[in-house]
């Protein structure tokens, strides 16, 4: 992270992105709390390589976000982003799962 973004509150970083829109000041909040995205997503998804796509697919949607929620603390936010999309993705296995066991037993009758 850029030394210099160190000095910033967790919320003028995030204003200075909404205002500005250069990614840097996002990438150092980001930067900051990647190691709580990444804790939280293999945590829920209980494996390293889909723990990693988790993290770089909330920061993608990451940029967009940002500039359409209103955000009080910005780490109780990620962390609900995070959690939530760990949540969606087990959802989506789940019922994967479950339209493949069901072909199965329909292909066996």
């Amino acid at each position: 992270m850029n030394k210099d973004l160190h000095k910033y509150s967790d919320a003028e970083l995030l204003s200075f992105y909404r205002r500005t829109r250069k990614p840097d000041y996002l990438i150092g909040l980001y930067e900051r709390y990647m190691p709580l995205v990444y804790g939280v997503a293999l945590k829920y998804l209980k494996n390293v390589p889909d723990a990693q796509d988790a993290v770089m697919q909330i920061w993608e949607e990451l940029f967009e976000k940002v500039l359409h929620h209103d955000i009080q603390v910005f780490k109780a936010w990620l962390y609900s982003c995070v959690r939530n999309y760990c949540l969606m993705e087990l959802r989506r296995r789940s019922l994967r799962v479950h339209v493949k066991s069901n072909r199965l037993f329909f292909h066996h009758d």
